[in-house]
């Protein structure tokens, strides 16, 4: 008598725990299969986006930017399908789950709008957290005495067709020189000479009342992150990039110098980036005015340009040169290295100006060249990752969620590259990621997805317990066949086949017969 019950006390306790394994079983179940169904899980041994996604702590990094969900789809899952959707060959995400794999995502299109939407996500984080692991992973490769400097430029987002989009402004384009509807994208990036990744954005938006043709959403709750990205929407640009800086380096990313274009160069700008312990470089406007502080370049207050480069033709008795440099003073006195280049033809020159005074003025030409690699990454996202054709939405959340979700897109692919160490060209690394993610058959997930069942059962058959009870290690055999089959029920057809055939996997072929298992369709 007390034997029995002892083993029924056994059994319960054996029950109970296995009802508890079983529940984790299924949660790790549901974030593989989201990714599974969809053929994203194929990893091979040279290609694959989702294998480079291993390289980063992805569930991590979205608890530590407060992506928490109290019920439903977990948010893995649906960051992950985000992420891919990309590579389907579809526009947008309303064609995805209106084509034939809507059904094997596990998820409404509804919910994947309200995960986008929701303005308590920390997508700013998000986005620093995937740039910083990657530049950490990148940083052991040899960079020799490369500069490392962040780079800050601004794109366009059209919006063309949007009425009621939050903040949709009337902005003008300074490269076409025309006004558009639409938005800014002021983004700063890091560049180590070999490759590009962008770190940080702001959405820029009018800053007069006339040319916003649409305000905040009176629903807004002021206490949200989403909140505090739409009030800066509405800030200067110069006070966007130290905002952008000073957060860039708090995440402990590695810079000495910041790149800039035209548009942002002004003393002001270039004194709070030294008080941050770094130096500017920047191409500067024709018409700006310096007081020259150089023995070959006397002038009683300030100069113009040409005026400045004549008269250092005229010193060094030299007038076929292609670059020229002299030391002068901007409005605020600081002291600054003026590099004048001749890249536009016979005398026509462009300005470069630093307050980096060690540099020889062959090395501020090469790393203001560096620049360019900001309009390669607009190009990309713009091109490959869908930045300005993606989102459909109307909220302010949505608009920075998609940008997010492009730029981790290329901080994804960009390492996939690096990691490679080829010269391959993104665009090409991109269409065989579209082409080896359509193509991805089902079996290399499938396997994995029975090996974590297979690993499951023999954790279970090694409990002491159940070590020298078979009858127990058949009902396990049972109950993980039955829970197992009517979750597969629910899949693709062919997918049933291929338990079918690898459930030896699982339960020997005695077993099964014994159990009177049958997968058949």
């Amino acid at each position: 008598m007390i034997i029995n019950l002892l083993f029924l006390r056994i059994v319960i306790a054996i029950k109970i725990h296995l009802i508890y394994n079983y529940h984790r079983l299924v949660y790790r179940l549901k974030v593989f299969a989201t990714t599974m169904s969809i053929g994203i899980l194929k990893i091979t041994r040279n290609f694959g986006f989702y294998a480079q996604m291993n390289s980063f702590p992805v569930i991590s990094n979205l608890k530590k930017a407060n992506f928490v969900k109290r019920h439903g789809i977990d948010v893995f899952s649906i960051f992950v399908l985000c992420l891919i959707s990309v590579f389907f060959g579809v526009p947008n995400l309303y064609a995805l789950f209106q084509g034939p794999m809507a059904k094997d995502f596990g998820m409404s299109l509804d919910t994947v709008y309200r995960f986008l939407g929701n303005p308590n996500f920390n997508w700013r984080k998000l986005h620093l957290l995937f740039a910083k692991q990657a530049i950490d992973a990148v940083s052991g490769q040899k960079a020799g005495k490369t500069i490392r400097a962040f780079i800050v430029d601004d794109t366009c987002i059209e919006r063309p067709d949007s009425f009621k989009t939050e903040l949709v402004s009337r902005m003008y384009n300074h490269v076409d020189h025309r006004y558009f509807r639409g938005f800014g994208q002021l983004t700063l990036g890091w560049d180590d000479g070999k490759g590009f990744f962008p770190l940080n954005f702001a959405i820029d938006c009018a800053k007069k009342d006339e040319n916003l043709l649409f305000g905040i959403d009176k629903a807004a709750s002021k206490k949200t992150c989403g909140y505090v990205r739409r009030k800066e929407s509405r800030e200067s640009k110069p006070a966007l990039v130290v905002k952008m800086l000073k957060q860039a380096l708090n995440a402990k990313i590695p810079a000495t110098h910041v790149l800039m274009d035209t548009w942002f160069y002004s003393g002001k700008l270039f004194w709070q980036i030294a008080n941050l312990g770094m130096r500017s470089v920047a191409r500067i406007k024709t018409n700006l005015k310096f007081i020259s502080a150089d023995k070959n370049c006397h002038g009683n207050g300030k100069m113009s340009q040409s005026e400045i480069l004549e008269r250092l033709r005229v010193k060094l008795n030299d007038r076929n040169k292609d670059v020229y440099w002299v030391t002068v003073k901007n409005n605020e006195g600081m002291l600054l290295k003026l590099v004048f280049v001749n890249a536009c033809g016979k005398n026509k020159f462009i300005s470069i100006v630093t307050d980096d005074l060690e540099l020889s003025a062959e090395d501020i030409v090469g790393l203001y060249a560096r620049r360019w690699s900001i309009e390669t990454n607009f190009k990309a996202q713009k091109q490959f990752f869908k930045l300005d054709s993606e989102c459909q939405g109307h909220l302010f959340d949505s608009i920075i969620a998609f940008a997010t979700i492009a730029s981790i897109r290329y901080i994804v692919t960009e390492l996939k590259r690096r990691m490679e160490s080829d010269d391959s060209l993104l665009g090409g690394v991109f269409r065989d990621l579209v082409s080896d993610t359509q193509k991805a058959p089902f079996r290399d997930a499938l396997n994995k997805l029975l090996e974590l069942i297979k690993d499951f059962r023999d954790y279970l058959r090694s409990h002491k317990a159940l070590k020298h009870n078979k009858r127990l290690q058949q009902d396990i055999d049972e109950y993980l066949t039955t829970k197992m089959k009517s979750w597969f029920d629910d899949r693709l057809g062919f997918i049933q086949k291929m338990v079918a055939s690898a459930y030896e996997i699982l339960v020997p072929k005695a077993d099964n017969e014994k159990a009177g298992v049958n997968f058949a369709i």
